[in-house]
């Protein structure tokens, strides 16, 4: 059984898994430059992989932000 597609999971319209990570707002309210959502090709239609390639991005992303908070 695959498990239920999270938030930060999104396919495109030829059905391959998007990873998406919206920045938090008080980076968005100190620099006007910053990009509001990061999306990132995952390049695959099976639910199993993309989320575990989602995963690594998650943590990547949520490192990032904690580092320059």
């Amino acid at each position: 059984m695959v498990p239920k597609c999270p938030t930060y999971l999104t396919k495109n319209r030829l059905e391959i898994y998007i990873f998406q990570y919206r920045t938090p707002l008080r980076f968005i309210q100190k620099r006007s430059d910053l990009i509001k959502l990061f999306r990132k090709s995952l390049g695959t239609r099976e639910p199993r992989k993309a989320l575990n390639r989602a995963s690594r991005w998650i943590v990547l992303m949520d490192e990032l932000a904690h580092r320059y908070e």
